[in-house]
């Protein structure tokens, strides 16, 4: 047993569940002396303390002996610097992506399921032009059609996803090179993250993926993305959700409708955010016209009686931002909904290449949950 994995483990789960080492071992029933000896790597614990330790800190056994895993092929999506806890909850996640990501590529292998990058070695270095191709050679849309199965297109490239709360909302993504495992690309669904926030996460991502790849072999730890990735990374976004050809062609279809009615029906319809439709409106007619935020912003109070202010979080009157921190009409959960590890798992499971424990562990279900996932799985409809 490696003493300094499981001091390391213990100090990481403290601080994101904000506790004091006091708090800790009067929650695990242990003294103040046999716990600051464990944590400075001068006792072996033993197989109860573990356990106590374990259910003080709501996680697995297992998560308290693993070794620190070295991700270096990774960036984040994120839209402000960390406090002391969301740090430490980072740690989590990036131990958590790395597990996460070991047990997607062996359950492939137990399946006998090529591990496939469709995109391998692809660089692109215009990010209006790689969403163009993306769409038409790989999405296999045209210029005007909808992404309207965002999940399977992105896991079809060879993309692992992974819907995950993060425990703080300021970060909204991040992803995983090739070297580490991937290309995988893991989405905040925080509570109070908006769908449509996930959506673009996810394009904003791949974006990265399609035009950043020198910044995936860096060995930077969790690289901070410079502005103009950034903003490549968000036009390649907008072109890839909402082009521009389907968003004139659109537009004119709907002129019978009030503009804020012809702005919300095109959100739905490409499962984006309103913003995105006022940046992408405001890209197309140029800048010298009219401010769209601000005329959206006062026929919506104009026609439904009350400001996007109080309702929708402020606009941001000038900025290209292509999402809002939430939406009128907003879309739903089950507009975006992943299911590949989970299908991984259970063809493991319903093939009996793993026992019912191990794919519970996998799900992160005790094995009595994993029983009633079992047996709705059998009646399940072919």
């Amino acid at each position: 047993m490696d003493l300094s994995n499981v001091a390391k483990n213990i100090r990481r789960l403290m601080k994101v569940r904000g506790m004091s080492s006091k708090q800790l071992a009067q929650k695990a029933d242990l003294g103040s002396s046999a716990l600051s000896n464990l944590l400075n790597g001068k006792t072996l614990p033993q197989s109860m303390t573990l356990i106590k330790l374990a259910g003080a800190l709501n996680v697995s056994v297992e998560q308290l002996l693993v070794s620190v895993p070295e991700l270096h092929a990774i960036r984040f999506r994120t839209c402000a610097a960390l406090s002391a806890r969301e740090k430490a909850a980072k740690e989590q996640l990036k131990v958590d992506v790395a597990s996460w990501l070991k047990n997607f590529n062996e359950l492939q292998d137990v399946l006998n399921i090529p591990n496939v990058w469709n995109l391998v070695g692809t660089a692109f270095s215009d990010c209006t032009i790689a969403a163009q191709i993306i769409r038409r050679d790989y999405f296999h849309l045209d210029e005007c059609e909808p992404v309207c199965d965002f999940v399977s297109q992105i896991e079809a490239l060879g993309i692992r996803l992974w819907m995950r709360k993060f425990g703080f909302k300021r970060t909204f993504g991040l992803s995983v090179g090739a070297s580490d495992g991937g290309p995988a690309i893991i989405v905040n669904n925080d509570p109070g993250i908006s769908i449509e926030r996930q959506i673009f996460t996810i394009a904003h991502e791949l974006g990265h993926l399609l035009l950043h790849l020198d910044s995936y072999t860096s060995p930077e730890d969790f690289k901070y993305d410079d502005e103009e990735e950034e903003r490549e990374a968000d036009r390649f976004a907008g072109e890839l959700l909402l082009p521009l050809k389907g968003l004139s062609y659109q537009w004119k279809l709907k002129k019978g409708l009030s503009f804020v009615d012809r702005v919300l029906y095109i959100k739905h319809l490409y499962k984006v955010s309103y913003r995105t439709v006022l940046v992408r409106l405001q890209q197309m007619i140029g800048t010298g016209g009219v401010n769209l935020f601000i005329r959206f912003a006062v026929e919506y109070k104009e026609q439904y009686g009350h400001d996007l202010k109080d309702h929708y979080g402020p606009p941001i009157y000038g900025k290209d931002e292509f999402v809002a921190s939430s939406d009128p009409e907003a879309l739903q959960r089950w507009d975006l909904q992943e299911s590949q590890y989970r299908s991984l798992v259970r063809d493991a499971y319903e093939r009996e290449l793993i026992s019912i424990s191990k794919a519970g562990e996998l799900l992160g279900k005790t094995t009595s949950e994993m029983r009633k996932v079992a047996s709705v799985w059998k009646a399940d409809i072919a």
